[in-house]
């Protein structure tokens, strides 16, 4: 009778070490789900404000207005891209995050006022003006703003990799 008990408690405990342990992979696995799909809206937010600044660059360039249509795009999907950010991060952030949400939330705001002006100036008073306001960097300082807020999320695996240096070796044939 004694091996039976014994044999019922070991098989319960297996059964409740196993259910907590597929809780905590469950809870890692919403937790990867989360990072993942904030990771995409960051992505995401940054894509439009750099579509909307090559596209405004082109049509101070050229003053081809056709240049103006990926700019009229990605800023109304700014708002939408960027509310999606704040509430994932809202719901599942840090208070970190949620500080570093709110001065990236004002440092693109920055770089869209500074776009729009630009744009303005260009509009009423010629492109030597619009000219003079990019050259302030007041839309240069918003971007450098923006990059380390981003790039300290984690290390980037796609970047350049510094290959070996080949000082000191030798070429052998075999």
């Amino acid at each position: 009778m004694l091996p039976l008990v014994l044999g019922v408690v070991v098989s319960l405990s297996i059964l409740g070490f196993a259910e907590l342990g597929y809780r905590r992979l469950e809870f890692a696995n919403r937790a990867m789900a989360t990072a993942l799909e904030t990771e995409s809206a960051v992505n995401e937010t940054l894509a439009l404000v750099s579509d909307a600044e090559t596209s405004q660059r082109g049509y101070l360039l050229t003053g081809d207005a056709a240049y103006l249509e990926p700019y009229r795009e990605a800023v109304p999907k700014l708002e939408t891209s960027f509310s999606r950010l704040r509430e994932l991060v809202k719901s599942s952030g840090t208070t970190q995050m949620n500080d570093r949400t709110g001065r990236l939330d004002s440092l693109i705001g920055k770089k869209l006022n500074e776009m729009e002006t630009t744009l303005v100036l260009l509009e009423k008073n010629g492109r030597e003006a619009a000219l003079q306001l990019v050259g302030t960097g007041l839309g240069k300082k918003a971007i450098i703003g923006l990059r380390p807020r981003v790039s300290n999320r984690r290390p980037s695996r796609t970047g350049p990799r510094k290959l070996p240096s080949a000082k000191g070796r030798r070429y052998r044939p075999t």
